[in-house]
């Protein structure tokens, strides 16, 4: 059945990357015309990217393998970025990674974008720039909380958005720093996520209430911070506000990173 080949082939070729082994993948692409066509056939199929200094995350369903650039075959790299919808960048865009980009941008396509926590002084990533190109597809978002700017708000609407490093310019900063509130932005954003290791949450009554007139179809808010022995105080007040404040039906989530005992200690008197 010769129809069936080509099918086979691509999922052997797409097997071999997932086991995250290049020998093999480069031994089965350069066995011949076919089988190589079929291997940029596979590359060009990715739809997640995570883009660091000297690796590039690839794979589906926003599940990345990585690999060193370095031994990365370029024919190959070259391939990438037509159905990207999921894509990660550390911090800088290493010139090599530009090509992928560049094919980013012009299909439009992308749903998920996230950076790293020191993105916000990249040299190579504008996300000014970068992300109103995805205002038609763009549904989640996380930055840090010093990349959020009002050309990002005035271009995007999105569904979910997750900020990081934030706690140390306190949320009342962070509501200023959101501009407009009657924006579209801020209409459509129904998850909102706070991620910061400094473990210290300073939200008022006021700036509680005032959240969710920024955000009027918040369905679930994060907190997610690292434990330094104050969350317990922190966590008391949030839950005073939340009996105060009339959520309707929105979901009230709080996420700590810390063990299992720690976290047992704290809810024990909140139960």
């Amino acid at each position: 059945m010769p129809c069936l080949i080509p099918e086979l082939l691509f999922g052997i070729g797409k097997k071999l990357i997932e086991d995250r082994n290049l020998k093999p993948i480069i031994k089965f692409g350069f066995s011949g015309k076919e089988s190589l066509n079929i291997l940029m056939n596979v590359f060009a199929s990715v739809t997640s990217v995570g883009i660091y200094d000297n690796q590039i995350g690839i794979g589906w369903d926003q599940k990345c393998l990585y690999f060193n650039v370095e031994e990365f075959p370029k024919c190959f790299l070259y391939c990438m970025g037509e159905n990207v919808k999921s894509l990660y960048i550390e911090r800088e865009i290493n010139p090599i990674f530009q090509t992928i980009i560049d094919k980013i941008i012009s299909q439009k396509q992308l749903i998920t974008f996230s950076a790293g926590k020191d993105s916000y002084c990249s040299h190579t990533l504008k996300m000014n720039k970068f992300l109103p190109s995805f205002s038609s597809t763009l549904k989640e978002l996380k930055i840090p909380f010093r990349a959020l700017n009002e050309e990002i708000i005035d271009s995007l609407k999105i569904e979910t958005l997750s900020l990081v490093n934030c706690f140390n310019f306190s949320l009342s900063k962070i509501l200023i720093q959101c501009g407009n509130i009657n924006s579209p932005f801020h209409a459509s954003i129904q998850s909102l996520t706070f991620i910061d290791k400094t473990g210290t949450l300073y939200l008022g009554k006021e700036e509680f209430k005032f959240l969710f007139l920024i955000f009027p179809s918040l369905k679930n808010i994060k907190f997610n911070m690292k434990y330094n022995g104050r969350i317990k105080r922190d966590l008391s007040a949030l839950l005073n506000l939340s009996k105060m404040l009339d959520f309707h039906q929105k979901l009230f989530i709080l996420f700590y990173q810390m063990n299992l005992a720690i976290c047992k200690n704290i809810c024990k008197d909140f139960i």
